[in-house]
């Protein structure tokens, strides 16, 4: 949830610089569609990671436990 959360914070920051003057309203809207493109690949894939490898922590923690017992 905090990759989701960053990860859209991040998305609002970078369209700050497309709400600048002297730039097409053309050239705004396809930066705009690259941001939205990109981060449409990289959160599924940010959230993905983040789950595999919380799940990998647990599984190494489990197995030192079951060690010590």
């Amino acid at each position: 949830m905090v990759c989701v959360v960053t990860a859209g914070l991040v998305l609002l920051v970078s369209f700050l610089p497309l709400t600048g003057s002297g730039t097409a309203l053309s050239t705004r809207l396809v930066l705009g569609l690259m941001h939205l493109a990109v981060a449409a690949v990289l959160v599924p894939v940010l959230v993905l990671t983040s789950q595999a490898s919380h799940e990998d922590a647990v599984t190494v923690h489990r197995s030192k436990t079951a060690v010590r017992r």
